[in-house]
């Protein structure tokens, strides 16, 4: 992890998720799943290194916008998809930087 100068961040808090395969966030529904499922927090070493494991997150259709008529066909017409691509939602924190 570097700061906006290129410089390590060490001790840097790193709070890393992504959804399940249905496309749901743990701790947002009342749905049996585990409130930390596919989340974690760790910190970065002295010279601002990080590793962690995870499963491969899928891509998944955003079910309130699927919910408003008309939008799969119109993304279809113009060659997209109403699928959110896969990925992994970072936030960093440190004393040295202006907000996370």
């Amino acid at each position: 992890m570097l700061d906006g100068h290129g410089n390590p961040l060490p001790g840097a808090r790193l709070e890393i998720y992504h959804a399940a395969d249905n496309g749901n966030y743990s701790g947002l529904y009342d749905d049996g799943v585990p409130e930390d499922n596919l989340r974690g927090h760790l910190f970065t070493d002295a010279d601002g290194r990080y590793a962690f494991t995870t499963i491969t997150p899928a891509a998944y259709a955003d079910p309130v916008t699927l919910a408003v008529d008309g939008v799969a066909e119109a993304a279809a017409a113009i060659g997209r998809s109403s699928y959110r691509p896969a990925h992994i939602h970072y936030e960093v924190h440190h004393p040295d930087l202006i907000k996370p």
